[in-house]
């Protein structure tokens, strides 16, 4: 990174330890975790998002879904459950509000890193910011 950027928030990992051959999880010791927002930073369950943690996978909204189920938060294990066919946020209340505060920690360090750290100014992209 440049000088001038040395101090901003990394909204990523590196996959170095990757091209060296190493284990992505042996090199941090922590499980993988992913933010997802689609189009717009102004949440809208029209467009959804959610957060991957570990086997967990938090969802809330959906542009292909329709159906009432798909507008609110919905959990699943993607150690048991890859179909995503059986939502645990009832059964987990913890879990899911864990998963909530992690995207929500997540969701905010992007819009800070757009509105402070980014020196794109694009008309187009306004929006964003």
């Amino acid at each position: 990174r440049p000088s001038e950027q040395q101090d901003w928030a990394l909204d990523g990992r590196s996959i170095l330890p990757l091209l060296k051959g190493k284990s992505w999880k042996a090199s941090h010791g922590d499980d993988r975790e992913l933010g997802i927002a689609f189009y717009d930073p102004n949440l809208s369950v029209v467009n959804g998002w959610g957060y991957r943690y570990g086997k967990w996978k938090f969802v809330q909204g959906s542009k292909s879904c329709h159906e009432d189920s798909c507008q609110q938060p919905q959990l699943f294990d993607l150690e048991k459950d890859l179909g995503e066919q059986h939502d645990l946020a009832e059964a987990e209340p913890v879990v899911l509000q864990m998963m909530q505060e992690k995207f929500r920690i997540w969701h905010d360090s992007v819009i800070k890193s757009r509105k402070e750290e980014s020196h794109c100014r694009n008309a187009e992209l306004e929006f964003l910011l």
